[in-house]
């Protein structure tokens, strides 16, 4: 297997006899293999990074005329520069494809429909999100970041992004009650995500990830 351990992979997934994380035959019918979990991992911890090769525009295409675009998962905004200039936007986990993957590309979704509360919720924080950046981009870029935040400023954030912070939570908590027990996230300035826990993760239980309604549809249409 063509896993290497990074540093998060590390800390649970030691080199000992008794790995924290492990690859075995998924709890979801005709899901293939999945990801468990060995031991107690707490809300809010990372679990495992989502780690594959790095792709552009032009190096992805190849991969999803041949259909191996199964484990690609988008960096979004921002794009990821190369040496080069060349943009990479995509992390592939595939097992035969990547040259090194992590144990985040074995997560599976518990989904393929989801139900309307998760849907109209990733709608809320869509919303939120573009209103805070949209709205807020000429206050933002107005403070100097180089400087201690005054206090006013700091008010006035907290206010800003409250709606947001709240339409996050409110989906994080409806995701767990569905049955997930991590969601992606991406490290800043990095071309990297990492599993991170929504609800306390038990030995024995399935690592458990939304991939989200676009990844679906997209499947789907093929």
């Amino acid at each position: 297997m063509k896993i290497k351990a990074n540093i998060h992979d590390v800390v649970h997934n030691p080199v000992s006899s008794f790995p924290s994380l492990t690859i075995d035959k998924s709890d979801i019918e005709g899901a293939g293999d999945g990801l468990f979990c060995n031991e107690f991992i707490g809300k809010g911890f990372p679990v495992c990074e989502y780690k594959g090769d790095m792709l552009s525009q032009n190096g992805m295409a190849p991969r999803v005329n041949q259909g191996a675009d199964a484990y690609m998962l988008s960096l979004g905004d921002p794009a990821m520069a190369g040496l080069n200039g060349e943009l990479f936007e995509i992390i592939d986990a595939h097992p035969e494809n990547a040259k090194e993957i992590g144990y985040g590309g074995f997560a599976n979704d518990l989904y393929i429909d989801y139900p309307k509360d998760i849907l109209d919720l990733i709608k809320e924080q869509e919303k939120e999100t573009i209103k805070f950046i949209d709205g807020n981009s000429d206050y933002i870029k107005s403070i100097d970041w180089n400087k201690k935040t005054p206090k006013e400023d700091k008010r006035k954030f907290k206010k800003l992004l409250k709606p947001l912070v709240r339409a996050t939570v409110n989906l994080q908590e409806t995701y767990a009650s569905h049955g997930y027990n991590t969601i992606y996230h991406r490290l800043k300035g990095l071309p990297s995500f990492l599993l991170m826990s929504i609800k306390d993760i038990y030995p024995g239980d399935e690592i458990l990830v939304p991939y989200g309604p676009k990844y679906w549809e997209a499947i789907k249409k093929k």
